[in-house]
C-alpha cells in the first residue's frame, strides 16, 4: 500500500511543523512511500528543500529517492526550518532508530579519523625513512652534484608528502563533517548533541530518545 505525507505547516504528517518554522511553506514537500521505495518531492516550496548528503552538505532537491535514514531540511537548517530523518513520518513519537543512526555514524567517523592519523603516521615515517636513506647514500658519494641530487630529492619528497596531505587539516574536515550529523533527531529542537548524549541515545534539551 502506498502511503504519501505531505510536510507543511498544513500538511497532514503525524507530526507538527514547529511555531518557529517561518520558511516551512504550507505545503511544503511530499514522502511517499511504496513498499521499500521512498521518494521526496519538493512541492514548489518558496525556500527549496534539501537533504543532508554524506559529508555533511545540504544538497537542493526536487524529487529524489530516499531511505528511511535520509536527513531532510525545508526551507533552512536553523530555527526557520524543520529537519528530521525520512523515518519519521512513520514514528512521530519515537527517535530510538534516529539516535541508533547518529551513533552508526559517530563510530564510522571516529574510524575514518584513526585511519587519517594511522595515514599521517606512515607518511611520517616513510620521509623520515627516505631522508635518513638519502643521507646515507649520500656518504659514500664522491661525486658532489651526486650528493646534492640525493638530498635534494629527500627535501623534495619531504615537501611534497606535506603538501598533498596535511594531518591536522583532515583532522579538522572529518570533525567539522562529524558534526554535521551530531542534530537531535527531533524537528522541533536543533540541539547539537555531545559524545556522552550520543552514547546515551538522549538529548538532554527536548528529552528525545
Amino acid at each position: 500500500m502506498t502511503q504519501d505525507f505531505i510536510i507543511g505547516r498544513e500538511g497532514n504528517a503525524p507530526f507538527p511543523i514547529p511555531a518557529s518554522a517561518s520558511a516551512v511553506s504550507r505545503q511544503h514537500a511530499r514522502i511517499t512511500i511504496d513498499g521499500d521505495r521512498w521518494t521526496l518531492e519538493d512541492l514548489a516550496s518558496g525556500n527549496g528543500t534539501f537533504i543532508r548528503d554524506n559529508q555533511g552538505n545540504m544538497v537542493r532537491v526536487s524529487k529524489v529517492s530516499i531511505t528511511p535514514d535520509t536527513f531532510i531540511i525545508l526551507g533552512s537548517d536553523n530555527v526557520k526550518g524543520c529537519s528530521f530523518y525520512a523515518r519519521h513520518v512513520l514514528s512521530p513519537n519515537s527517535y530510538a532508530d534516529e539516535f541508533y543512526y547518529i551513533k552508526d555514524k559517530k563510530q564510522e567517523f571516529a574510524q575514518r579519523l584513526d585511519r587519517a592519523e594511522r595515514k599521517a603516521r606512515y607518511i611520517k615515517w616513510g620521509t623520515t625513512g627516505i631522508s635518513a636513506l638519502a643521507l646515507l647514500f649520500s656518504l659514500f658519494l664522491t661525486d658532489p652534484k651526486g650528493t646534492i641530487m640525493f638530498l635534494r630529492l629527500s627535501s623534495m619528497v619531504t615537501v611534497i608528502s606535506g603538501l598533498t596531505y596535511d594531518p591536522l587539516s583532515a583532522r579538522k574536515r572529518i570533525k567539522a563533517q562529524e558534526q554535521q550529523f551530531m542534530q537531535c533527531p527531533n524537528p522541533d529542537c536543533h540541539n547539537t548533541l555531545t559524545d556522552n548524549d550520543v552514547k546515551n541515545m538522549h538529548c538532554p534539551r527536548c528529552r528525545a530518545q
